[in-house]
């Protein structure tokens, strides 16, 4: 009778999670979009930093292809990491974090893309970040964007950081 209950809760769960995977249409293709930044040394834990990184190119049309824009339903976020460059860095310093996308032709225009604010104490080299639901398809067509990272310390931050963001956005056709 446990495996039956077991079984059965095992393939509810199987299928909401593919009807969520697949809820947005087809994935058409994905989108990497990379930035750098400089996080200063010696800030303080009190306070949330803004890191404003203008005109990022999406080069949107190397991924488009052949790809009909009235065929694109919307653009999300996927995933996101955020990487030091050249030092090796305990992200641990880290309280939490979160990557904002600007519009370049309207400023007003703004979305939360990532964040993460449960940033495990264990020494970590990459911080991973969570997506949010936000369709920047708008956005990303702009052929470039303005990101802000905001960062909150759990440290004083011991060094220079030259930081670099490394975003993908998934592209799913109408339904």
């Amino acid at each position: 009778m446990r495996l039956l209950l077991f079984t059965l809760g095992l393939f509810s769960l199987c299928c909401s999670w593919s009807s969520c995977v697949t809820e947005g249409g087809e994935v058409l293709f994905d989108v990497d979009i990379e930035a750098d930044f400089d996080i200063a040394p010696a800030l303080n834990t009190f306070e949330t930093f803004y890191f404003p990184i203008n005109r990022v190119p999406t080069n949107i049309s190397a991924f488009v292809g052949t790809t009909q824009r009235d065929a694109i339903g919307r653009i999300l976020p996927a995933r996101a990491d955020v990487t030091a460059v050249f030092t090796d860095i305990d992200w641990s310093i880290v309280q939490e974090v979160s990557v904002w996308m600007i519009s370049t032709q309207d400023p007003d225009r703004r979305a939360e893309i990532f964040y993460q604010d449960q940033i495990s104490l264990n020494n970590q080299n990459e911080l991973r970040l969570f997506s949010s639901n936000s369709e920047v398809s708008d956005m990303i067509f702009e052929e470039a964007v303005n990101l802000e990272v905001r960062f909150r310390f759990r440290n004083i931050t011991p060094g220079e950081i030259r930081s670099r963001l490394q975003m993908k956005f998934l592209a799913f056709g109408t339904e």
